[in-house]
């Protein structure tokens, strides 16, 4: 059986949508010479076999709501949505451009952010 990736599938979301449970993304990325955090090209086709369905109420849900889980974000759409508060308080924030902004400074940011926004 065959699928063919959308626009910000993962080989999880290839998982879910036709094989119904995230178990099924070892098998995929076996059968397809992948690793399970390779990014996919839009409009590849993947190959799954009918073994690898292990929820077929989960797949006819999803087809019969027309779901398309597609749950990839690139570091760059990432990067561009966080922002780093100028006050301790966290009340005025500025955009940090994508590429100055280190990956430690960022989990920092964001757990501050969520900390002042949960307290």
């Amino acid at each position: 059986m065959k699928i063919a990736v959308s626009d910000r599938q993962c080989i999880a979301d290839i998982a879910l949508q036709a094989c119904g449970s995230l178990e099924a993304v070892f098998a995929i990325a076996e059968r397809n010479g992948l690793a399970i955090t390779d990014d996919l090209a839009v409009g590849r086709v993947l190959d799954y076999e009918l073994a690898d369905l292990l929820d077929k109420q989960v797949v006819r849900r999803y087809e019969a709501d027309s779901v398309i889980p597609a749950v990839a974000a690139s570091d760059a759409l990432v990067l561009s949505l966080i922002t780093i508060p100028v006050e301790p308080t966290g009340i005025e924030s500025v955009v940090v451009a994508a590429d100055k902004a280190a990956p430690v400074t960022l989990a920092k940011i964001f757990t501050n952010q969520f900390d002042v926004q949960m307290a």
